[in-house]
């Protein structure tokens, strides 16, 4: 799993919530709201100088961005990507699977792998 924050996003959390270089943003597991990854459970973030639970983390412009050990199960094995939303002028959530390249059955030719068939196998891995 990893965490990647968008340079809108990082603006946001500067500009509306007055991060500076040194804090640190826990996304944590709310119950109710919805999210496409866990039903009844939505994600919500606070400000939390303990991270020494965060099973994945990032840093920007001195800024740490992480997930602690007892939310982990909620991303189900996808990646965080935190944009910002400039109708709703808030950050917003985008969950993506890795691609496990190692799940293609590497004895097909390239030409197959890189068929719509091998392809829309793989798809499933992205979302």
């Amino acid at each position: 799993m990893k965490i990647e924050v968008s340079e809108k996003a990082l603006r946001w959390f500067k500009e509306e919530v007055g991060l500076e270089k040194g804090k640190k943003v826990r996304f944590y597991t709310k119950i109710y709201g919805t999210s496409p990854v866990q039903e009844g459970y939505s994600l919500a973030f606070t400000i939390d100088q303990d991270s020494n639970d965060a099973v994945v983390q990032t840093e920007l412009d001195g800024i740490t961005f992480f997930v602690g050990e007892s939310d982990q199960w909620f991303f189900n094995g996808h990646d965080l990507f935190v944009e910002y939303n400039e109708k709703l002028d808030e950050v917003e959530y985008k969950y993506i699977k890795p691609w496990k390249w190692w799940s293609i059955d590497m004895g097909k030719s390239i030409e197959e792998i890189l068929s719509k068939k091998i392809l829309t196998e793989a798809k499933g891995y992205l979302t």
